[in-house]
Order: structure tokens, then C-alpha cells, then sequence
């Protein structure tokens, strides 16, 4: 996921500002069935324009299908983050 983000050129050339986390769920339903699925959240601090918001989405998503999970959900959406509360500590 970093070098998928990276790719999008809408993060610093170092990367050092793309943080890749991963959450399994034992206990979920995909529209009423327990299908696998793969969600990605993307946070951003805001400033980005809607078509570099769109164009990560799609990007990512493409990137996710050609893993071929056969029945599986893909979902991808982007989040503004609100520089003016973000903290950060370390």
C-alpha cells in the first residue's frame, strides 16, 4: 500500500508522510453474507482537489483487483483530515 500511495505523486518524494496500518476482522457481514472484503481508509490532510481524490481512489482500487480475491469486496475511501486539530506526537 505505501509504494501504491507513492505512486500517486500526491505524497512527498521521501514518503515519510505515508503511514500503512491493517486491521483484521473476525466478525463481519458484507451485505448480509460473510463475504470477503477488503476496505481502505485514505487520510489525507486536506488541501487535495477532488479529481487527485478520485483518481487515489480509483488507482487504489485497480491496484486491489488485480489481486484477483475471487467474491470479494473492495471499497476504498479518501478522508480530509482537519490540519488545524491533527496532532501528532513522535
Amino acid at each position: 500500500m505505501k509504494g501504491l500511495a507513492h505512486e500517486s505523486k500526491l505524497f512527498a518524494e521521501d514518503g515519510k508522510d505515508i503511514k500503512v496500518r491493517s486491521q483484521p476482522y473476525e466478525y463481519y457481514l458484507v451485505g448480509g453474507e460473510k463475504v470477503d472484503f477488503i476496505h481502505v481508509s485514505i487520510r489525507l490532510l486536506a488541501g487535495r482537489s477532488a479529481d487527485q481524490k478520485r483518481m487515489l481512489s480509483l488507482h487504489t482500487q485497480s491496484k486491489l483487483k488485480r489481486l484477483n480475491l475471487e467474491r470479494a469486496s473492495i471499497t476504498v475511501e479518501v478522508i480530509d483530515m482537519d490540519s488545524q486539530s491533527y496532532v501528532k506526537e513522535g
